[in-house]
C-alpha cells in the first residue's frame, strides 16, 4: 500500500470518533487537500503544512505517526524542524513508542540530533546501525 493510502486510512480511523474542534477542522482540510492532490510530493506537502495547517499540528502529526509506516515516519523525521520544541517532543514520543527494528532508518537519522541522543540512549533494543550512529560500541 502506498503512503498516501495509509495516511488516509489513518485519518479515516481517527476522524470517525474525533471531537470536532477547530484543530480537527483544519486537519480535515489538510488531509482533504493531500488526498485531492495525488501529484504532491513530500517537499510541497511539508511547505503547505507549515504555511497553512501548522496550527493543527497536534492532530495531523499523531495521525501520521499512527500509520507506523517506516517510509511515512522517515519522511516525517526528514522534514522535522528538531530545533522547534513541539517537533522535538513529537520525535521523542516517536522514539519512545516505535519498533526500533522497523524504524531503524528514522532512528539512525535522529541519532545525529544532539538533543535527542539521550532519549535514544534510553531506548532498549536499538539496532547496530543506530547504536553506531550514537557512537555506542557493540
Amino acid at each position: 500500500m502506498n503512503q498516501r493510502q495509509e495516511i488516509m486510512q489513518a485519518w479515516n480511523r481517527y476522524s470517525a470518533t474525533a471531537y470536532r474542534t477547530p484543530q480537527f477542522q483544519k486537519a480535515q482540510a489538510f488531509f482533504t487537500m493531500m488526498d485531492q492532490r495525488p501529484d504532491i510530493c513530500w517537499d510541497d506537502l511539508v511547505t503547505e503544512f507549515r504555511r497553512n495547517y501548522y496550527d493543527a499540528f497536534d492532530v495531523i502529526v499523531p495521525v501520521l505517526m499512527s500509520t507506523d509506516n517506516p517510509l511515512v515516519m522517515y519522511n516525517c523525521v526528514r522534514f522535522a524542524d528538531l530545533n522547534n520544541p513541539k517537533e522535538a517532543d513529537a520525535a521523542k514520543t516517536f522514539i519512545k513508542n516505535c519498533d526500533a527494528q522497523k524504524h531503524q532508518l528514522s532512528l539512525q537519522s535522529l541519532a545525529a540530533v544532539p538533543n535527542l541522543q539521550s532519549e535514544l540512549n534510553q531506548k532498549p533494543g536499538l539496532p547496530e546501525p543506530v547504536r553506531a550512529a550514537l557512537g555506542q560500541k557493540s
